[in-house]
């Protein structure tokens, strides 16, 4: 009789331990922008880049024009990625718009070097992002200083 209930709950804790936790829409989404800082501060512009659709739009922090499409958008990053600038994300919120869309918005800031000192830019974001064929992407993401 022990033996079996000491079967049965080293069962069921087999099974708490073993099942994954399940995110949805708004956490998968958000993985891929935590993916995109990353790539981000490791200064890969190929990489921050693949984070978007082909189609993507970008409005940078850092750009002087609308960059649309998968050449403009890692030449975006390449010219970013010179200036060694990193970015630390900070408060967000989302919505889901549908299981395969989700709108983010929140603060990051980013640390820029410039003759020996570092310069804070703070800043906040949208994303917009899709899922297609199962893949969550960038579609849009507009950045912009924040007022003081």
């Amino acid at each position: 009789m022990m033996r079996d209930i000491a079967f049965r709950v080293m069962s069921g804790l087999a099974l708490l331990v073993a099942t994954p936790v399940l995110a949805g829409p708004k956490e998968d989404a958000y993985a891929i922008v935590e993916k995109w800082s990353s790539d981000f501060n490791a200064l890969d512009a190929e990489q921050t880049a693949s984070n978007y659709a082909p189609d993507a739009i970008v409005i940078g922090t850092f750009g002087k024009q609308l960059t649309t499409g998968a050449s403009a958008i890692t030449g975006y990053f390449k010219a970013v990625a010179a200036s060694k600038a990193q970015v630390k994300l900070q408060d967000w919120s989302a919505i889901e718009l549908s299981p395969d869309a989700v709108a983010i918005a929140g603060f990051y800031e980013f640390s820029v070097p410039k003759d020996g000192q570092t310069t804070s830019i703070p800043a906040r974001y949208t994303f917009a992002l899709f899922k297609r064929e199962g893949v969550w992407k960038i579609g849009h993401h507009h950045s912009s200083p924040r007022p003081h």
